[in-house]
């Protein structure tokens, strides 16, 4: 055997490519990412503070998600969403300055699983401001 490190073989039966792993010091870095979810006269103060306390990590894995692929990435993003019994019935960007598709893609699926308390019912609009931290 004897081979200098992992290798991969072309499935047409060529010669073997050696493999060498990336040292950690130059492997890409996720950059650190922030998210700001600024209160608005329309937004009830108990769902912006549900937000900023329990859901805003997955917010922010979001944005470094994106952020890693785009390091330029930032801006605000407003998300419109209905609660129904404390569940989020309907959630959409409605607008995205970031103009990020992905980003705003993961905010929409995150929305699934936020719960608030059973009798919050309403029309919200939650804005958020993403920055490199």
């Amino acid at each position: 055997l004897g081979l200098p490190g992992p290798t991969r073989g072309d499935r047409r039966g060529g010669e073997r490519e050696t493999v060498e792993p990336v040292p950690a010091s130059e492997a890409p870095r996720a950059r650190a990412g922030a998210v700001s979810i600024p209160r608005t006269p329309t937004t009830p103060t108990g769902v912006v503070e549900r937000v900023q306390r329990v859901y805003s990590a997955r917010l922010k894995r979001c944005y470094e998600r994106r952020l890693a692929e785009v390091p330029s990435l930032r801006g605000r993003v407003e998300l419109s969403f209905d609660l129904e019994g404390g569940v989020v019935a309907y959630a959409a960007v409605s607008d995205n300055e970031t103009g990020d598709e992905g980003l705003a893609t993961c905010i929409e699926r995150s929305t699934d699983r936020w719960r608030f308390d059973a009798d919050a019912a309403g029309a919200f609009v939650l804005p958020m401001v993403f920055e490199p931290g």
